[in-house]
């Protein structure tokens, strides 16, 4: 998703472990695609804990050395496209 700068505002996206969204309690998300930039892309999402909808930005965070998505409900890079 990272440099698609054509993906259409509202896309939704999530992040998922070897192509499935892995529904654990914490570490997974879903959201709607606004915007990117060099820095992170911009969502609006909500959490169900407060279920307060928001839009913010996921700065691309990468991945640490054992090759998992750091922080992967707050990062950029982790987010797919929902198929």
């Amino acid at each position: 998703m990272r440099g698609n700068w054509a993906l259409p505002k509202g896309t939704a996206i999530a992040t998922f472990v070897n192509g499935r969204y892995p529904n654990r309690p914490t570490g997974n998300h879903a959201a709607f695609y606004l915007s990117q930039d060099v820095i992170g892309i911009v969502v609006i999402d909500q959490w169900s804990t407060s279920g307060t909808i928001r839009k913010r930005r996921l700065r691309f965070l990468g991945k640490d050395k054992n090759g998992n998505y750091i922080s992967p409900s707050d990062n950029g890079d982790a987010f797919s496209v929902i198929k």
